[in-house]
């Protein structure tokens, strides 16, 4: 259970480095993190779906707008 924490906090200082390492540029689009990471997600499955944009980044279907 142990390494389970470690990997979570892990990923949770990868996240935190990811939006600030990219925060200017999503600015600079007048774009928020969610909106970004939906638009890459969309560009990467051109022909997916709101719900399956908001399974595959975990996020409420309602959030799946741009």
């Amino acid at each position: 259970m142990k390494d389970i924490g470690y990997l979570a906090q892990d990923i949770s200082i990868l996240h935190r480095q990811y939006y600030k390492d990219t925060g200017k540029l999503f600015k600079a689009h007048n774009l928020n993190p969610t909106a970004a990471c939906i638009l890459l997600t969309i560009n990467d499955n051109s022909h997916i779906n709101q719900n399956q944009v908001a399974k595959s980044l975990v996020i409420d279907k309602g959030l799946a707008t741009v």
